[in-house]
């Protein structure tokens, strides 16, 4: 059975508005001028939720060179629930939607990579039809989140060509008159229970009903008289075995929990896990107990969707890839994925390093805009257990001048405490690579070559995290590493000589074969692991992409080597 949208946050009574839309080009920004929000008659159509550009959208070869701005267009018809009120929900549209209900502006949204909703008009007792419009404007401009989107038209170096619109699902659901807002579940697995934080959408005499129950049994309820917005209560969660912590999420053992929740006429489910993440002493413990993440750089590009998975069935493919070439984790890289996959890292057992995409020139309206979408984002993904680390900026991108300039040290350190404001479940890589401030890890990007010059550096981790990485300082001017885990959170890289040329490459020299091409990974692994300095590990990457050629697996996800030798290299001890 297909997941719903947003399998974190779940209403029964919804309807996917996903496939045929109606759609126009609007290359010389003619659309409002000329009141296409009431227009009726359109020439194209467009699969939804397919990015423009991508072959499965089916418009992709009729875009206007240079077109930034486009119109979709769908007509919805449904039955009125007396008591209920219907929102029009997307999961992702990029980069700035304006949508009309029947001609009126409904809702105004800016970011590529964000949740919004909007209510729809009812007439109770009979059927509705309604015409949805969406202006989509996606400028090709670095002061937009982008992540690996280029701000220009075609692809280079370790950017790729910008894509635009709806590009994860749509859909309508009904909701009570009073309505459960958000649910934010932080387990506490040193006191055996779960912390819950409820948001209402009004103020209400309902009482709230909640249930949690796991493998169809009921673990814990309870029923309060609600009186204001927000309510917080603590429901203790037992253990279901008194030797083995059995009850437990981690990798190796998924555990989830149901909650149900109901307030009159309106009910929602969600799910958490009983984990626990922290640093210390330079390491990181999961449920109270070193663990070693040995993490893959996941791009989640796909040949025909660019960053939409064709269904389902691809993310649970590239889970079990991952699991099956011996890594516990991804650090998925400057995107943020369709909910469904990060539900299904929570069901299989797949640590997420949940990372914001970038923008790339720093300006109050750019920060600005930032801040506000990766605080969303955050509160949008607190319930799920995969999730371990945030990963706000990487590489200075967007920050280009930190290591020197204050203000942007400062926007760094704000991401910080904005995320663990909202989170403190958490932890944060706030730079991830180099030229960082204060975080919970110092995340080095090293593509160091061979075993035997990566050691060298990491024998003498004291100077290391003083040092540089790569060719840029490890800390900005007047900051200093302060005992945190280290993790080599880029590294590898390796390429084939024969699929390297002008264009497509990888991280050094190619290698010529697969005897050489697992030797060379297997050195790294052993070298970081070996050391006893590092916390973890994220190779870099696990497909190609485009003009990058540095995978483990192609594009469409074929190995490159054999799976066996690959999994003994990576699962080093």
């Amino acid at each position: 059975m297909a997941l719903p949208p947003c399998p974190g946050f779940e209403r029964k009574a919804i309807r996917i508005l996903d496939g045929s839309w109606d759609f126009a080009f609007d290359p010389d920004d003619i659309g409002l001028h000329e009141g296409w929000k009431d227009r009726t008659s359109w020439e194209m159509r467009i699969n939804v939720p397919f990015p423009v550009e991508s072959s499965l959208s089916g418009v992709a070869n009729a875009k206007p060179s240079g077109c930034e701005v486009y119109w979709y267009s769908t007509s919805v018809t449904f039955d009125p629930v007396v008591g209920k009120r219907t929102f029009l929900c997307f999961n992702a549209v990029d980069y700035k939607a304006t949508v009309f209900i029947d001609g009126v502006l409904a809702a105004d949204h800016i970011g590529g990579y964000s949740y919004f909703d909007m209510e729809l008009p009812n007439r109770p007792d009979e059927p509705v039809t309604h015409r949805i419009t969406v202006r989509v404007e996606d400028r090709n401009n670095p002061t937009q989140v982008r992540g690996k989107q280029y701000w220009h038209d075609e692809a280079s170096r370790c950017w790729y060509k910008p894509t635009s619109g709806i590009w994860q699902p749509v859909w309508l659901e009904e909701r009570g008159q009073v309505f459960i807002k958000s649910v934010l579940a932080t387990p506490d697995i040193d006191k055996s229970r779960v912390e819950l934080s409820i948001t209402l959408s009004d103020e209400t005499d309902e009482t709230l009903s909640i249930k949690i129950s796991k493998d169809g049994q009921v673990k814990a309820e309870a029923a309060y008289a609600v009186h204001a917005r927000h309510f917080d209560c603590a429901l203790a969660i037992g253990p279901d075995d008194f030797i083995d912590d059995i009850h437990l999420w981690s990798p190796e053992n998924p555990q989830l929990y149901q909650v149900s929740l109901e307030l009159g006429d309106d009910s929602v489910m969600t799910w958490f896990g009983m984990r626990k993440i922290e640093a210390r002493d330079g390491q990181v413990l999961l449920n109270n107990r070193p663990y070693y993440q040995r993490l893959v750089l996941d791009q989640a590009y796909f040949e025909k969707g660019i960053c939409t998975a064709q269904d389902e069935e691809d993310f649970i493919r590239d889970i079990k890839l991952v699991k099956s070439l011996g890594f516990n984790g991804v650090r998925l890289h400057q995107k943020i994925e369709d909910p469904r996959f990060y539900h299904l890292c929570d069901k299989l057992g797949l640590i997420v390093w949940l990372e914001m995409p970038s923008m790339y020139s720093f300006s109050l309206d750019s920060s600005y805009a930032l801040l506000a979408e990766w605080k969303d984002i955050v509160i949008r993904h607190y319930n799920h257990p995969s999730i371990v680390t945030y990963v706000p900026l990487n590489e200075s991108w967007g920050v280009r001048n930190i290591f020197k300039d204050e203000q942007m040290q400062e926007f760094s350190l704000a991401l910080y405490h904005l995320t663990r404001t909202l989170d403190r479940s958490r932890l944060i890589s706030t730079n991830d690579g180099w030229e960082q401030t204060h975080g919970d890890i110092s995340a080095i990007h090293d593509y160091c070559q061979d075993g035997s010059g990566l050691k060298k550096k990491l024998d003498d981790i004291a100077r290391l995290v003083k040092g540089a990485a790569g060719d840029r300082m490890l800390y900005c001017d007047k900051y200093q590493y302060t005992g945190q885990p280290v993790f080599i959170t880029e590294f590898g890289g390796v390429a084939f000589s024969k699929d390297t040329d002008s264009t497509n490459w990888g991280y050094g020299d190619g290698e010529e074969d697969e005897e050489s091409f697992l030797a060379r990974i297997s050195s790294l692994v052993k070298a970081i692991v070996g050391s006893g300095a590092t916390a973890g590990f994220c190779y870099t990457q696990l497909t190609d992409v485009y003009q990058e050629v540095n995978g483990l697996a192609t594009m469409e996800r074929k190995l490159k080597c054999d799976k066996e030798k690959l999994r003994q290299a990576i699962s080093y001890r």
